[in-house]
């Protein structure tokens, strides 16, 4: 659902609105959908599925092919493993002008605790995601040491990589006496 975006971009989303954006969150719809809307932010129900599942990945692709197509947006700003290769490169097709990418933690990609077919599949799969992260603006990282796996993996241009130190994520969120 869409607990996360809500937890994680509500305010990087709200802030654009209050500087005259027409911001836009594709992401699952969930419990937080009316108060997206509420905020001024145009939520686009989307489907993506976490684990590796190359029909579902490739209707994923198309609903943001087109929703890019549809809206014609100026920028599109990718979180995640799966919305930076598939909806970096639907993006690119659909030309719009500025893409961001964001790294917030390496994931089972990246692990040796991987299961069999990701090990199977990493080289394959680097390669694609590489081809997806060179046609970013930028890709922001939150930490420097998934920065310098990236940058040696050649995953990301000398020119792409910014490194912010925080996600904006709402703390008090998680505050119990909230």
């Amino acid at each position: 659902d869409n607990e996360s975006a809500w937890i994680f971009r509500r305010h990087l989303l709200n802030e654009a609105v209050q500087r005259g954006f027409r911001a836009y969150l594709l992401a699952p719809s969930g419990p937080y959908d009316d108060k997206f809307r509420e905020l001024g932010i145009v939520h686009l129900p989307i489907r993506v599925q976490r684990r590796l599942a190359l029909f579902a990945d490739l209707k994923f692709f198309w609903q943001v092919l087109r929703t890019c197509q549809i809206h014609h947006f100026d920028v599109v700003h990718n979180i995640s493993l799966k919305p930076n290769l598939w909806g970096t490169i639907a993006a690119s097709f659909a030309r719009v002008p500025v893409i961001v990418g964001s790294v917030t933690g390496l994931g089972a990609l990246f692990s040796e605790q991987s299961g069999v077919v990701i090990r199977l599949l990493r080289p394959w799969i680097l390669t694609f995601y590489r081809l997806a992260l060179h046609r970013l603006t930028r890709i922001w990282f939150q930490n420097a040491d998934d920065l310098l796996v990236f940058e040696k993996l050649r995953l990301v241009k000398p020119s792409q990589p910014v490194l912010i130190r925080s996600s904006g994520v709402d703390v008090n969120y998680f505050r119990s006496d909230a």
